[in-house]
């Protein structure tokens, strides 16, 4: 059985209610949301990380839930 109709769902979010602060907390220097925060970042690591040789990469994650209607 998929989607919300799911007997797990309650399960589902009781945990996520309990991991998400956890997560959030571990996660947030790691994660960067837009492009202010990239650009603080960059300038903090700059000085002691990146060098002429440094690359970067981007990503798009797509259809990560495909269960879950998108409206």
């Amino acid at each position: 059985m998929a989607g919300l109709k799911s007997p797990t769902i309650a399960i589902s979010r009781w945990l996520d209610g309990l991991l998400r602060p956890l997560f959030n907390r571990l996660a947030n220097e790691t994660i960067i949301l837009n492009g202010s925060q990239l650009v603080k970042q960059i300038e903090q690591w700059s000085a002691k990380y990146l060098t002429s040789t440094t690359s970067f990469i981007t990503m798009d994650v797509t259809d990560l839930y495909t269960m879950i209607p998108q409206e």
